[in-house]
């Protein structure tokens, strides 16, 4: 998750506070613009501020998704030296100094209907909430993830769910 003074670009190019999106606002991409679906927030109390050589930082949960030069990492695999995929700059930008924050703050995470390739977060590449709940099992080139394939579950099964979770509460499974 995003720490809440993370500047979202917007679909025609202003910044937003990601506390201040709502469902149905129109974020940049990498490819475009998508639309906000659905929004997530609470506390941290443990986060980590990325800086690059650039000066530009970005604060955010580890297990959060930054686009690097060599792929899509969890913020907790990032390393000084990397190179972070960044608005406007297709050579990277290199990560000068990572930095533990304490202290309770407000986070937020964004979901997108379609599949998302990157939004901009204080000019950052980072993912949206499918990319960080995948954990990387698959979907990063395309394919259904593991999170569209609970959603469709959950869509178009519910009482099956029920029953699966009924089950393993008493020991069937």
């Amino acid at each position: 998750m995003i720490h809440e003074d993370t500047m979202i670009m917007m679909a025609d190019g202003s910044m937003k506070k990601i506390s201040e999106i709502r469902i149905g606002d129109c974020v940049m991409t990498e490819m475009g613009y998508i639309k906000v679906s659905n929004i997530y927030s609470g506390q941290e109390n443990s986060l980590v501020k990325i800086i690059s050589s650039s000066g530009l930082n970005i604060t955010l949960t580890t297990e959060h998704i930054i686009k690097l030069a060599d792929g899509w990492r969890r913020v907790s695999e990032a390393e000084v030296g990397n190179k972070l995929c960044i608005f406007g700059n297709s050579n990277g930008d290199r990560i000068e100094d990572i930095q533990s924050v304490a202290g309770d703050a407000k986070v937020y995470n964004l979901e997108f209907q379609e599949t998302c390739d990157g939004i901009y977060a204080n000019n950052y590449i980072v993912g949206d909430t499918k990319r960080e709940w995948n954990r990387f099992e698959s979907g990063l080139d395309g394919e259904k993830t593991n999170f569209d394939l609970y959603m469709e579950k959950i869509k178009t099964g519910t009482d099956e769910i029920l029953s699966e979770l009924k089950a393993r509460i008493n020991g069937d499974s």
